[in-house]
């Protein structure tokens, strides 16, 4: 199987400014408030999001990143830049619905995923990890699983954290959210971060070693320039830049 096999977006957040553009899809990610950039590590360039100034990127619902009792993965790299409050990731957590949060909690000074169907909110910590620190890099999968009913956290291709949840995810008509959770002001980031990706399935253990690289990180232009287990192997058409294969931006 290959990486853009059920990948539906791939925010590289390597732009030096403005949106965050999908390398894979169509689900560009419009800039709030000035998100400026940094070094980063998977790219020359990371986001860079001042909880201060309330920066952060978002997009309408939509039924490519809507969820429900469905598999799904979601890959973040981050670097806090601060712990004083609870520092949003990937989020579909609003006022209108909640569904989903990828978040550091400054509570319990973990990483963690929550999820809802509407009435629900479990929560899987990552325990495994322990106390993240700042200025540093963290490479972060995070999913749901409808078959096992499960929701999972892993951190540095270490140990996941797992836990039981079978009552699946709303589809709720809220936004996306890349560095907030849209009602809570608490839950604004602040740090680097880039790149983060969104699959409809789950990914191996193979895969999730893959993406870490050996804290390197593994860029989308790898993901259809190889062949085997880690990606297809692409066409690219220069006139167009796009793959022939998965419709993506070559490069």
């Amino acid at each position: 199987m290959a990486l853009t096999d059920n990948l539906i977006a791939a925010l590289e957040l390597d732009e030096a400014s403005g949106n965050a553009i999908d390398s894979h899809g169509a689900n560009d990610f419009s800039d709030n408030n000035t998100v400026g950039a940094g070094t980063g590590l998977v790219h020359a360039n990371a986001r860079d999001f001042e909880a201060a100034n309330d920066e952060y990127f978002s997009l309408a619902d939509n039924t490519d990143l809507s969820l429900s009792d469905i598999d799904c993965t979601v890959e973040a790299w981050v670097n806090l830049e601060s712990k004083d409050e609870h520092k949003s990731i990937y989020a579909r957590w609003s006022a209108t619905g909640n569904e989903w949060l990828l978040r550091y909690n400054a509570s319990s000074d973990r990483f963690e995923l929550y999820v809802s169907n509407g009435t629900d909110f479990p929560n899987v910590v990552a325990n495994n990890l322990g106390i993240p620190s700042t200025a540093t890099w963290y490479h972060i999968i995070a999913w749901h699983d409808s078959v096992n009913n499960l929701i999972g956290i892993e951190v540095n291709d270490g140990t996941a954290d797992t836990a039981a949840y079978a009552n699946g995810i709303a589809d709720s008509a809220t936004p996306t959210y890349i560095g907030r959770a849209d009602h809570a002001t608490a839950n604004r980031f602040d740090g680097l971060m880039g790149p983060i990706r969104f699959w409809k399935r789950m990914l191996t253990s193979a895969e999730r070693t893959s993406l870490y690289n050996g804290g390197a990180g593994l860029a989308y232009s790898a993901f259809t320039a190889a062949t085997g287990p880690i990606g297809a192997r692409s066409i690219c058409v220069p006139h167009i830049g796009r793959s022939l294969v998965t419709g993506g931006r070559c490069g």
